[in-house]
């Protein structure tokens, strides 16, 4: 195995998978309508943007006190992850989920440097981002991994995924870089002044300050994602322990 040299401060790039490594986002949003519409709950009754955070956790909490007047159950919550989880396998049985164009390569080319590693942040529940990202060749045991399972707010989910990197590669000084395909995506790495490197899949345009966009990941090579990257300090001391 080639590895690259190692440079005088790492850099951690921060992954969100649906839309951006994956193209899964239009799987998952059909498996959540038709899983909540089963229980009599319509995550459609508003736009997905007027939603206070987009992650399963919060999104599913949010729809159900509109109904309800309550926060939902944790058993409850805990039982659509089951049923999400379910439903999402059954698409991906079918060969219906595949990569962004690129994903894998940009994945197996990190795999190979020991100056710049990789952590995943999805407002998807655990279960369905550990399928993703076996979909995408990733063991999920292995995984730096932080998900909507374990937090409401995105940018809990970013400091989750860059604690947990600190602690596995006893680094607390990074460079970092968020990739990303949308408007929660953005706002968070905005709100913790993280570059971002835009991925144009959905209908969510980037600003003219974000750091790269491009429409998939062909183009995108880890020294790419090296140079874009910068030197943010506090982050991984302020993490939060461990959600998992």
């Amino acid at each position: 195995m080639t590895h690259g040299a190692l440079s005088e401060t790492p850099t951690l790039v921060i992954f969100d998978i649906d839309g951006t490594l994956l193209d899964s986002a239009a799987t998952h949003d059909r498996v959540a309508i038709d899983v909540l519409a089963r229980h009599g709950l319509d995550v459609l009754a508003k736009p997905w943007e007027a939603y206070r955070a987009y992650t399963d956790s919060a999104v599913t909490n949010e729809v159900y006190e509109d109904k309800h007047g309550i926060p939902a159950d944790p058993e409850f919550i805990a039982e659509l992850e089951r049923l999400y989880a379910k439903e999402f396998d059954a698409h991906v049985s079918t060969g219906a989920v595949d990569e962004i164009a690129g994903s894998r390569k940009l994945l197996a080319e990190l795999a190979t440097r020991r100056d710049v590693y990789g952590a995943f942040a999805t407002g998807s529940f655990r279960a369905l981002a550990r399928t993703k990202l076996r979909v995408l060749g990733v063991e999920p045991d292995d995984a730096q991994l932080a998900t909507g399972t374990e937090h409401d707010n995105r940018a809990e989910i970013v400091r989750d995924a860059i604690g947990q990197a600190s602690r596995r590669h006893k680094i607390d000084d990074w460079r970092m870089v968020i990739l990303g395909d949308g408007k929660w995506d953005e706002l968070t790495a905005r709100h913790l002044g993280i570059p971002l490197v835009g991925v144009q899949t959905d209908s969510h345009r980037f600003a003219d300050d974000t750091a790269l966009v491009v429409d998939d990941l062909r183009p995108v090579r880890v020294d790419t994602l090296v140079g874009l990257s910068a030197r943010i300090e506090g982050l991984a001391e302020s993490a939060p322990p461990d959600g998992r």
